[in-house]
């Protein structure tokens, strides 16, 4: 290997390893895809960045331009350097006010540029609209160096690293080589030696320079954000975003040993519903195993209990609520199916009535309203008026 072709090979290495890569444009099928992109790239949660801007576009449109534009649906985001991003949609434009009017495809783009204080702004002023059917059906091609130089003719300061061009070798010219048949005996000297031969020393010398293959490191270092490609730079920000959004979520939540504990906040479970005594199934506390039943808003204790309506707490193993705003607080196979009612322990209690109640005792029924029995055997109670009368119980 002479030396100047050993020489140009080690350039052109050097060059293709520190050639930075060109932008290129990550395809997106929905608006809330084009918005977690958006917001990686501001590195700030922004959850309405897109749809505001989405909005804002619309309006100025109709109110200034009198064109009523419905975007349908994204194409593309692209980073443009590092302080601007666009987000390419799909539309169909008329002219405002008129029913005749046929609307016309076109595609709108949207620029966006990082605050100093993070998060991203929507630049409303430069907004690119491509109308030409020849310009719609070269966008999929379009590099972002012409896309950034357009909304630079807007006034926009976007800039976008363009590749390096590999640097063409020179061609080496020729060179009057020695030849072996003329050299008979002897040393040859130095001066009758062609340059381009290189020696083994400095071969040698040369490639020390260079890392062996068994001293390159299995383990690749991770990229910081800001280095490699723009679509590189765009996932590492999205997931910086996304954990400085779970470390924010979890500031209250410690944990120490195997105990969780939340620090200066109240805890709310609700099914969904927006309405405390709309039932679902959902929104429930469960502290054991075995529980089942379609309430909500109750809490559950202990072992196979059961559950239904809302706002009530059982306690205990095999016991049921079905009223509203009812209790089982311990015992077994106890029941408060009456609204507001309440059994104390016991076993086998049931409570019927509304408002009714049981303390403690074995096969008691309450079954009238306001209605209570306290620690006895086999009774029943029921009535309208204060004055109970009692019998045996059949059950």
């Amino acid at each position: 290997m002479t030396r100047r072709r050993f020489q140009w090979i080690a350039c052109v290495l050097a060059v293709f390893f520190m050639m930075p890569w060109p932008a290129a444009a990550k395809k997106v099928e929905d608006v809330e895809t084009a918005s977690r992109f958006a917001q990686a790239f501001g590195g700030k949660v922004q959850p309405e960045l897109m749809t505001n801007a989405l909005r804002s576009v619309g309006k100025t449109q109709l109110h200034r331009y009198k064109r009523d534009v419905t975007l349908e649906k994204p194409l593309d985001v692209r980073v443009l350097g590092d302080r601007y991003m666009s987000a390419a949609f799909s539309a169909r434009v008329k002219k405002a006010g008129s029913a005749r009017a046929k609307a016309e495809p076109a595609i709108y783009v949207l620029l966006f540029q990082k605050k100093a204080d993070g998060g991203l702004d929507h630049q409303m002023q430069h907004l690119m609209i491509l109308a030409d059917p020849g310009e719609i059906a070269s966008y999929e091609t379009m590099a972002d160096a012409e896309v950034a130089a357009r909304f630079r003719k807007a006034g926009a300061d976007v800039k976008v690293v363009a590749a390096a061009p590999v640097p063409k070798p020179d061609t080496p010219e020729p060179v009057a080589l020695l030849s072996g048949d003329s050299i008979c005996r002897g040393v040859v000297g130095e001066s009758f030696i062609d340059d381009s031969i290189t020696r083994d020393s400095e071969l040698m010398q040369l490639l020390s320079g260079y890392a062996r293959k068994e001293d390159i490191p299995k383990a690749v270092p991770v990229v910081k954000a800001g280095a490699g490609s723009p679509e590189l730079q765009l996932r590492v920000a999205e997931l910086e975003a996304r954990v400085r959004a779970l470390e924010g979520l979890l500031a209250n939540i410690t944990r120490k040993g195997g105990n969780i504990y939340f620090n200066g906040v109240n805890l709310y479970v609700t099914n969904g519903t927006g309405k405390a005594d709309k039932v679902n199934g959902k929104g429930n506390v469960v502290i054991g195993y075995g529980a089942t039943g379609s309430g909500s808003h109750n809490l559950v204790v202990g072992a196979a209990n059961r559950f239904e309506g809302f706002g009530s707490v059982v306690s205990g193993r095999g016991n049921a609520v079905s009223g509203n705003c009812s209790a089982v607080l311990g015992g077994e196979s106890n029941k408060a199916s009456g609204d507001f009612s309440i059994v104390a322990g016991g076993k086998g209690n049931k409570a019927r009535g509304t408002y009714a109640s049981i303390l403690g005792g074995t096969k008691n029924t309450a079954k009238g309203e306001y209605t209570s029995i306290n620690g006895q055997r086999g009774r029943t109670k029921g009535g309208t008026n204060p004055h109970f009368t009692s019998e045996k119980t059949s059950e």
